[in-house]
């Protein structure tokens, strides 16, 4: 692989140059095939598909993704599945986007599993399948490489909301009280929870979370 193009690249890409971007990876896939190492393919159309998914290209980012996946020297077969699962989402196309989604979380070599587990998470809830979508914003909460589970944990509040288990949404709300967030979030949390108390009898404390809200 030329050397000198990927850095060109590199450097577009971190410039939001991203159709200079492109043009430099395809060059660098283009130029010598033959001649490119184990697991480069992989690479770089994965960096490829990224800068499609950059310029809302997300039928072409899918096919982009889709070659790295092929390419079996590639390790991050992770960090693509939920690339791809985004570039589904993006479409609308929630049942592809839950696949790849669940590929990226079953991956050993992933360190950020969590990501995938509220991709998931969020693709369910498009698809009507709140119980599905507890389960995984769950595992986005428990995951311990997750620097920030409050929305992981606000989500799954919601989730139990809507299967009718006002008790675990507040168990779920007030678990994400503490940690950091910022004030619109923290907003929307006591509202959530307020209405959490309301539907578990909780009258008082519903009163003092609207009222934090």
């Amino acid at each position: 692989m030329n050397n000198d193009i990927f850095q060109l690249a590199r450097q577009a890409y971190q410039d939001k140059d991203y159709e200079r971007a492109l043009s430099s990876f395809t060059e660098c896939l283009e130029q010598d095939p033959d001649g490119l190492q184990p697991g480069e393919v992989g690479m770089l159309y994965h960096q490829i598909g990224n800068c499609l998914v950059k310029l809302k290209d997300y039928n072409e980012a899918i096919h982009a993704y889709t070659q790295a996946t092929s390419d079996a020297a590639y390790a991050q077969v992770g960090a693509v599945n939920y690339n791809l699962g985004n570039a589904y989402a993006a479409l609308h196309d929630y049942e592809d986007a839950v696949r790849h989604f669940e590929i990226a979380s079953s991956d050993a070599k992933y360190d950020a599993k969590y990501r995938a587990y509220i991709g998931m998470g969020n693709a369910y809830l498009k698809l009507g399948k709140s119980a599905e979508a507890g389960a995984a914003f769950r595992s986005a909460a428990l995951d311990e490489s997750n620097p920030d589970p409050t929305k992981a944990l606000l989500n799954l509040g919601i989730c139990f909301m809507a299967l009718n288990r006002p008790v675990d949404a507040v168990a779920s709300y007030e678990s994400a009280l503490q940690f950091d967030m910022v004030p619109d979030i923290r907003h929307k949390l006591y509202a959530n929870l307020g209405q959490a108390y309301v539907a578990s009898g909780q009258m008082q404390k519903a009163v003092n979370a609207f009222e934090q809200a």
